[in-house]
């Protein structure tokens, strides 16, 4: 911060006027301020008489020498004894009136000349006092810029330790490795722990005496050698500022690891350096290799490949993350006690044929065992442990110390196989091998239940095949029977054929004949009859009519079951038919004590149907009500929509009881009605009817209530008549 230097308040409120304005401009003002004078003295000379009052042309020669100094006062002197001269001399003389104007006008110039010449010297006294005052103005200023740039100093030097500290800080604290190397030569300058520690080097002395392809291998995974590969990117980033990539470095030891590097130009104190920082992707690359791993183990087992090639796989996959592990997949039979080789690709193959149907049990080694109780065993010792006293001469002879076995479970948490890793020096399993192992049983349990489960699919397909050959069988068993029942059933539909043509042939005609010769003889044609010989002849009639009506509804039921009942077309009055039923049923009704009432709502009245068949149904609907109903009355409507007549018959009789009204469009179905001298008759009237009325398009619907009555819904369509 820059401060501004301070002055001194003498400087700042002289009484000495500071002109800030051009010198002529002072001469000016000392001439106007004369001559104004001049000109108040001669407007004011009434008042003052004839004296000349030399003493007011004081003031301007005063305000001129303060304004101006030496000039300006001795030009308002000058003037002023002019003015002087001019007003205190007689008119027309050049000598003064008074010897005593001679002496002011003399004083006047005296005092004009001192007070110019005194404010000269306090003009020139004050300029050298602000001369003095702008030099100690100067050295102060100059001494608080020198404080000023001191305190600038001192802070930079601290930003500076701070910035150094905090960098140093940031330098040592990374978990990153960071690293700093200075052209030509490219020896390391420093590094952070994390350095030291990634490449294994004991201290910075040891470190700053590498270069960065002293700790890479000879080569790079493309078959470049390190060094030129690593002095081209440290010219492209000389040139470039920055580059990222991948590199394969390796430890003091010699041990090989992926890393991410990125390397970035920097000058530190002028000198043009480079910052390395280094990442150890071991971790990731070992998860991207098992990832693909197990993509290529799970695409075997997709496209079926034999168990045993996909179980390799994976034993070498997991083989893959740790170069001292040799893995091995065993297989639990079908008999669930003997274990089989599935796939062990490094292990010695006379150590796998004998583990080979091993059996399980409490102490049959990590594998058995693991099976056995169907949870992880870990052997970190073979020679020692008593898990493998019976298998111990097995796995010495081949150098195999430590194995960590756990069991392969299905969905249904059943044992599969298990999973081991076998070590030659002894030791117990960390994370990652956990992670391995979890992994391993799952890709596993994936591929051995895949297999399974393709077994079985094929031995259900071939169950499914043999059943399939015995239904085929059956079928064409059942086809013949079911042929040789269609001969039978057309030979029987033949006979039923030519039985329906006898009954309609051989049992109408004589039945008409003595309903007509009857007729006559209650027509008395031949001759009077007595009394009991017309009950007689009437009880004959009404018998062979009844029998004709059984005969005619066993007809019509045969040829509505067959298909071959056939409907006529023609346009007919429906209201017309409705009179002459209601003519003929309301004579029947009165005589059965009952009363019964037609409606039948206005409107064009044809339709075209089957005339005789509407006719039918509608005399079976009026038959039923008056046979069922003992009290009350009947009661029919028709009433007409767009494209049908509804026609109801409603009764007040018996009625249908719930658990009754499913069977009462049946064939040959009779319904209770708690009277026993109705249950006369075959039980077809309302199934033929349902059929007629379905025949025609329409529909038949019923509603009845226990001991109130019923009411039948009769619909009937227009037709074309409409």
């Amino acid at each position: 911060m820059t401060t501004e230097p301070s002055v001194s308040p003498a400087t700042r409120r002289s009484w000495l006027p500071t002109l800030a304005r051009p010198r002529w401009l002072v001469y000016v003002i000392a001439v106007a301020l004369t001559v104004a004078v001049l000109l108040i003295r001669m407007n004011l000379a009434p008042a003052f008489g004839d004296r000349p009052l030399l003493i007011l042309f004081v003031l301007p020669i005063v305000l001129s020498a303060l304004l101006g100094g030496l000039g300006p006062g001795l030009l308002a002197t000058f003037i002023a004894a002019l003015a002087a001269v001019w007003l205190i001399q007689p008119p027309g003389t050049l000598r003064f009136a008074q010897p005593h104007d001679l002496l002011q006008w003399g004083v006047l110039i005296a005092n004009g000349i001192l007070v110019s010449v005194f404010a000269e010297l306090l003009h020139r006294a004050r300029r050298q006092g602000e001369a003095v005052l702008r030099l100690q103005a100067e050295k102060l200023r100059s001494m608080q810029l020198l404080d000023t740039a001191e305190e600038q100093r001192a802070t930079a030097e601290a930003k500076l330790r701070t910035s150094e500290e905090k960098y140093r800080q940031l330098f040592e604290g990374s978990r990153d490795a960071l690293m700093i190397s200075v052209p030509p030569s490219w020896h390391f300058t420093n590094a952070n722990r994390a350095a030291l520690e990634l490449f294994g080097v004991a201290s910075l002395a040891d470190f700053v005496a590498t270069r960065p392809w002293d700790l890479s291998p000879e080569r790079q995974p493309d078959g470049r050698l390190s060094a030129e590969k690593a002095r081209e990117i440290l010219a492209t980033v000389l040139r470039g500022g920055a580059h990222a990539f991948e590199w394969q470095h390796q430890r003091l030891n010699g041990e090989p690891f992926a890393a991410d590097v990125m390397i970035t130009r920097i000058d530190l104190v002028g000198q043009v350096s480079v910052l390395a920082t280094v990442r150890d992707i071991t971790g990731r690359k070992q998860a991207e290799s098992l990832l693909e791993g197990q993509r290529r183990v799970l695409e075997l087992v997709a496209k079926k490949a034999p168990l045993a090639e996909s179980l390799a796989e994976l034993a070498r996959v997991i083989e893959s993350q740790a170069p001292t592990m040799l893995c091995s997949i065993l297989l639990l039979d079908a008999d669930g006690v003997h274990i089989r080789h599935g796939a062990a690709p490094s292990l010695p193959e006379p150590f796998v044929r004998a583990l080979d149907g091993a059996p399980i049990g409490p102490r049959a080694g990590s594998c058995g065992t693991a099976a056995y109780r169907g949870e992880q065993v870990i052997v970190e010792d073979i020679e020692t442990d008593p898990l493998w006293d019976d298998y111990r001469h097995l796995a010495t002879p081949h150098g195999l110390r430590a194995c960590w076995s756990s069991p392969i479970f299905d969905a249904r948490h059943h044992v599969l196989g298990t999973f081991a890793m076998y070590f030659r020096q002894p030791g117990r399993p960390d994370a990652q091998h956990l992670h391995l192992i979890e992994i391993a049983t799952q890709t596993a349990a994936i591929a051995i239940g895949s297999k399974r489960a393709e077994a079985e699919v094929r031995s259900l397909h071939e169950e499914l095949q043999r059943h399939a050959d015995e239904l085929e069988q059956r079928v064409i068993e059942r086809t013949a029977q079911f042929e040789a029942a269609k001969i039978r059933a057309e030979a029987a539909d033949r006979v039923k054929s030519a039985f329906l043509a006898t009954m309609s042939h051989e049992l109408r005609t004589p039945l008409n004949s003595i309903i007509g010769f009857t007729g006559i003889l209650q027509q008395k044609l031949p001759g009077p009859l007595n009394a009991e010989q017309e009950k007689q002849i009437g009880i004959v009639r009404n018998a062979s009519r009844h029998l004709l009506a059984l005969i005619n509804d066993v007809l019509d039921i045969s040829k509505v079951e067959a298909g071959e009942l056939s409907l006529g077309r023609e346009r007919f009055d429906l209201r017309a038919l409705l009179e002459r039923l209601g003519a003929t049923f309301a004579p029947e009704a009165v005589r059965h004590g009952l009363s019964f009432e037609l409606e039948i709502g206005d409107g064009n009245g044809f339709v075209t149907g089957d005339a005789r068949r509407v006719e039918q149904i509608l005399n079976n609907l009026l038959s039923n009500a008056l046979k069922f109903t003992r009290q009350g009355g009947i009661k029919a409507g028709c009433t007409a929509t767009a494209d049908a007549f509804i026609i109801t018959v409603a009764d007040t009789g018996v009625g249908i009881k719930t658990e009754n009204m499913d069977k009462l469009f049946k064939p040959f179905s009779q319904i209770e009605t708690g009277l026993p001298e109705l249950l006369e008759g075959t039980g077809l009237g309302l199934a033929i009817s349902l059929h007629l009325a379905r025949a025609m398009g329409g529909q038949i619907t019923a509603e009845s209530a226990w001991g109130k009555g019923s009411r039948f819904t009769f619909t009937l369509p227009r037709g074309d008549a409409a």
